[in-house]
């Protein structure tokens, strides 16, 4: 009986939200943020729908950007799962109060101001949370249609945040600015992303332990009772330390489009280099000592070969020049 009354509580739930969601389509955004406030205030334990996500997004349509600000405390909190609407609106609303001043000249004269500081601390949050989503706001990615199914901090969930949202961070002037001159300073906050994180759990290389999980809830949800996302795409859970997933092994999305990866950072070739010299001077010393004879027979031979480049060279221009032009070269 209880498992029914659950079942058709989730029926119920899910046929209401994609009414406001069709309201939400066709420019009824007053009913449709009345539908979802109606839900969730009837609801409030169903959290796993995400209702308050799709209110976000319509609230940012109609500029509220208090009643927006009002959900984010709410809902933005550190016992609930975030998503990259949660993180990214938060960041999109302090953005919004200093974005439209915003010069990186200025800034790095002068330094950030205590409200351009939380703006930048509010992107870095997000941007660890999910780093593909800068590249598909600032449209250095094309965007494609949102998959069906999305996966929290991965690429399916940028791209369906960004289809949605990017209208909202062009409307505020400078916000898209702001982001592209401060996201990559996220990965100089924490080096090592995929081992350690800052104030999310790290984005492990190894997975295995979550593909059977993950395949098992997308083969039991069903596409009427399970759990809406972004754009009412389905949620595959946010579980603690989830590798970006092999989306294309899901079908999560297409296969024309390059799911993006975790970036990660580049050593620059001068430290590769001296330490590569490093190693080799070392591990040169230390053959010498233990064998000075076979490797003073191996220098010699190594001597000998570099030498007979410069031997020919030497023949060649002998044999092409003039005897007394190198004649009085050697006295000068």
């Amino acid at each position: 009986m209880l498992c029914v009354t659950g079942r058709d509580t989730n029926v119920l739930v899910y046929l209401k939200r994609r009414l406001a969601m069709c309201a939400r389509k066709l420019g009824k955004l007053r009913e449709a943020v009345k539908m979802m406030r109606d839900l969730m205030k009837e609801f409030p334990m169903l959290n796993v729908f995400n209702i308050h996500e799709n209110l976000i997004e319509a609230l940012l349509e109609m500029q509220c950007y208090a009643d927006v600000q009002a959900v984010l405390a709410k809902y933005d909190d550190i016992n609930l799962p975030k998503s990259a609407t949660i993180c990214y609106t938060a960041a999109l609303l302090k953005a919004r109060g200093v974005s439209d001043k915003f010069s990186p000249d200025v800034a790095s004269k002068r330094g950030l101001s205590t409200a351009e500081m939380n703006a930048v601390e509010a992107i870095h949050r997000a941007v660890e949370f999910n780093p593909h989503v800068p590249k598909y706001l600032l449209e250095m990615k094309s965007l494609i249609l949102p998959p069906e199914h999305i996966l929290k901090r991965g690429d399916s969930e940028a791209i369906a945040y960004a289809f949605f949202h990017l209208p909202h961070w062009k409307r505020v002037e400078g916000a898209l600015n702001l982001l592209h001159c401060t996201w990559e300073g996220t990965f100089r906050m924490i080096p090592y992303p995929l081992e350690k994180g800052h104030l999310f759990y790290p984005l492990p290389h190894l997975y295995r332990v979550h593909r059977q999980r993950t395949l098992a809830r997308m083969s039991s949800w069903s596409p009427a009772y399970g759990p809406k996302g972004l754009g009412g795409h389905l949620l595959l859970g946010c579980l603690p330390g989830l590798q970006l997933m092999d989306q294309k092994m899901y079908g999560l999305c297409p296969a024309f489009h390059e799911v993006s990866v975790y970036p990660k950072k580049e050593l620059p070739f001068f430290i590769l280099f001296t330490a590569g010299l490093c190693s080799l001077t070392a591990l040169l010393a230390l053959l010498t000592h233990q064998y000075p004879e076979p490797m003073g027979v191996l220098a010699r031979t190594v001597v000998s070969w570099l030498s007979l480049p410069v031997s020919f060279l030497l023949d060649k221009v002998e044999a092409v020049l003039p005897s007394s032009l190198l004649h009085q070269l050697s006295r000068i």
